[in-house]
């Protein structure tokens, strides 16, 4: 028994933090710069400031403040966090408070700083949103407050001004805040508690399979990184359905004439954003899925060859696969290797020893 209440013990507290996914951290990625963000923002020291540190989970408080400060999405909310996502994605009208807020939100969290700001744009795009902003003025924690403003900005930018006004609500004073509607829930209600409460049992599935239907990227075993993005993408799809000439606005990576399509960029993005396609007439076309890409720069910072410049706001009409820019490329006449600009003969040195060595 010991055994057992061990180990369950342990399920539980990995589920009520964050999950890291090592392997999109930047510092694993790449050694140049260390990102130090989850380290700095985190108020209860679970995460090293000094390359090769430990992480200590067991002070963690599940805040999420390192989630959306993490620029590669390495790190997943929890398990209840995720749940009141799912419940909050359920309204037609969102408001988003803070624990020192006195009004209680549809989405109630510890610092507005916790939730990525690809999160309201999802419940903008799908209704309204209100942000309770006026406890932020009082609020003792400088990097927190910055990072709302951020977020804030980045909503904005994304939306545009005229959707930005029509969609949000700031409440950052004594404004009034906006009339919740009624709902008239789709499918039958289930409350949190029959949903979530406890550990899940095998009466619970039927239940847990009906969440994951409607919000199959944020629970269940499919939930991931990029889960609000992907989100995203789908709000934007839809919201095109009503608003063809909608635009939204994300900071891409902006290429330069020293590239010539290697394809390092798209081998370092952490979600794989980027990919080359070999065209006819010596050039290859750089597509980009802009869900995938978080802005992290890294492919900016690793090439070689100074073929970007870094980012740029660019004005898009869905967050799906767009063709971003196209360069010219030598390619090897053996096998279609990315050669450098003005290698003469046209050739890898692979397929050129090859047919020395024939000879």
């Amino acid at each position: 028994m010991g055994f057992l209440s061990e180990s369950v013990g342990s399920a539980m507290n990995f589920n009520s933090r964050p999950a890291l996914r090592a392997g999109l951290c930047l510092n694993r990625l790449q050694r140049r710069e260390p990102c130090t963000r989850c380290a700095e923002i985190c108020p209860h020291g679970v995460f090293p400031l000094k390359s090769g540190g430990a992480m200590r989970w067991e002070l963690c408080t599940d805040c999420s403040l390192c989630v959306s400060a993490c620029p590669t999405r390495a790190l997943i909310p929890s398990e209840p966090t995720r749940r009141d996502y799912a419940e909050a994605l359920e309204s037609a009208q969102v408001r988003i408070t803070c624990r020192r807020e006195a009004d209680v939100g549809t989405l109630r969290v510890g610092c507005l700083a916790s939730v990525p700001w690809e999160l309201p744009a999802v419940f903008a795009l799908r209704g309204k949103l209100c942000l309770y902003t006026r406890a932020c003025a009082s609020c003792p924690r400088e990097m927190q407050r910055a990072a709302v403003t951020a977020a804030v900005e980045a909503l904005k930018s994304f939306l545009g001004p005229g959707l930005f006004r029509e969609r949000v609500q700031i409440v950052d004073g004594e404004d009034t805040p906006l009339a919740v509607p009624e709902e008239t829930p789709e499918m039958p209600a289930v409350t949190r508690r029959e949903l979530f409460g406890g550990i899940r049992r095998r009466a619970e599935k039927r239940l847990f399979r009906e969440a994951e239907k409607r919000l199959p990227l944020l629970l269940g075993e499919q939930a991931e990184p990029l889960a609000a993005r992907r989100l995203l993408a789908e709000a934007v799809r839809d919201e095109r359905r009503e608003n063809p000439g909608l635009h939204v606005v994300l900071p891409l990576p902006r290429f330069n004439l020293n590239c010539f399509g290697c394809g390092i960029c798209a081998e370092v993005c952490p979600h794989q954003a980027l990919s080359l396609v070999r065209e006819e007439g010596g050039t290859r076309l750089v597509y980009i899925e802009p869900y995938k890409c978080t802005a992290c720069s890294l492919c900016v910072g690793l090439c070689p060859h100074k073929g970007l410049d870094g980012l740029e706001a660019l004005a898009l009409p869905h967050l799906d696969k767009l063709p971003l820019v196209r360069v010219k490329s030598l390619s090897c006449e053996s096998c279609g290797a990315v050669l450098l600009p003005g290698t003469d003969p046209p050739i890898c040195r692979r397929c050129a020893k090859a047919a020395k060595s024939r000879k």
